[in-house]
């Protein structure tokens, strides 16, 4: 049995390393052309605008997540149980932290003292709910090594929304083609990667499996926590200290660093 497995298992991988590093590259370079086509559209301050939301609803999006997804691709004796049990408690993270972050748009552009972001808030929140369906069936691809349907996804995802947001930057949409383009590739995302492994939710929750889940994913989730604000304290402070073309140009600047790594 080891003798047969062994092989396909290398195989596998070979191919898995392939098509992730190869939808890794075609994907940046996507990103970077479209990033020049935005940044000739788009001033600073719309880049920054969309930088102060993502400081708060990118650390939102890790308290839905809580590291679920990690623990059921780490899990060998994984069952229906678990997967259903994790994709309800993700769904209804991300209804909660929907509504959560809907209430609080108002105290949250009065931080950074700029009250057109309130509205901005209100509308990127919805990807909490939307992202929330594709958690589950992005973790079963993975677990099945499906590397190069996945690639092809998030390809056909980050093109789709791209030229959308480009179009809609070009039309004078400002800085609501920045919004409107990662909740449209979180669509595409999860409709796609629902559709590859065939999987669809079903009405079966267990509290015995969410502990099993939960004792690998809690320590995960410690980790993402301190990870997050250790990268993203420096927006936070910009942000709120200098204002969104400060934080518009320091973003864009990290960001082209960050493209090649």
């Amino acid at each position: 049995m080891s003798q047969t497995t062994q092989p396909n298992l290398k195989s596998q991988v070979t191919s898995g390393v392939f098509w992730s590093g190869a939808g890794r590259v075609v994907q940046q370079v996507i990103q970077f052309g479209l990033s020049v086509a935005l940044a000739r559209l788009l001033s600073p301050d719309d880049y920054g605008l969309m930088a102060m939301v993502m400081v708060f609803t990118g650390f939102a999006g890790i308290l839905a997540d809580a590291g679920f997804n990690t623990a059921l691709i780490q899990k060998k004796d994984m069952t229906d149980l678990h997967v259903h049990t994790v994709f309800w408690v993700t769904f209804l993270s991300g209804v909660l932290l929907f509504g959560i972050t809907f209430l609080l748009a108002p105290l949250l552009a009065d931080f950074y003292h700029t009250p057109v972001l309130k509205d901005i808030f209100r509308v990127i929140a919805v990807n909490f709910v939307i992202g929330a369906f594709g958690n589950v069936p992005s973790a079963l691809l993975q677990k099945r090594m499906q590397f190069r349907t996945i690639a092809k996804i998030d390809t056909a995802a980050l093109v789709l929304s791209g030229v959308l947001a480009v179009v809609m930057a070009w039309r004078g949409a400002g800085v609501w083609s920045l919004v409107v383009q990662p909740i449209v590739a979180a669509l595409l995302t999860s409709v796609f990667r629902c559709r590859a492994c065939r999987w669809l939710p079903r009405f079966i929750f267990c509290p015995k499996a969410l502990k099993e889940i939960w004792e690998f994913s809690g320590h995960m989730f410690g980790f993402l926590f301190i990870n997050y604000w250790a990268r993203n304290a420096d927006n936070l402070i910009i942000g709120k200290c200098f204002g969104p073309a400060a934080l518009g140009l320091y973003s864009r600047a990290y960001g082209l660093m960050l493209l090649p790594i």
